[in-house]
């Protein structure tokens, strides 16, 4: 039984471990220059011309994942009124 609970708190730590590093992998840098009430298509436009992954250099930022993103964020706040 203590080997049983030995490998689940192991592999609770690995995948703990593992999403805190693909998340500093995957941090971003951005600027902005973004009006106040901006809409979805401009603040992902914003983003993919303007934003870059600090560690993945390679990795682009796409602008249909950001205007989804924005998209479901607005949805939510919608909702929640």
């Amino acid at each position: 039984m203590k080997k049983i609970i030995g490998i689940i708190v192991i592999l609770v730590s690995l995948y703990i471990a593992i999403g805190f590093v693909w998340g500093i992998l995957n941090m971003q840098s951005c600027s902005s220059n973004l009006p106040k009430n901006a809409t979805c298509e401009q603040i992902a436009k914003n983003n993919a011309n303007n934003c870059s992954y600090v560690i993945l250099k390679w990795k682009k930022v796409d602008y249909n994942k950001e205007l989804l993103q924005c998209k479901e964020w607005e949805k939510k706040q919608t909702e929640n009124r």
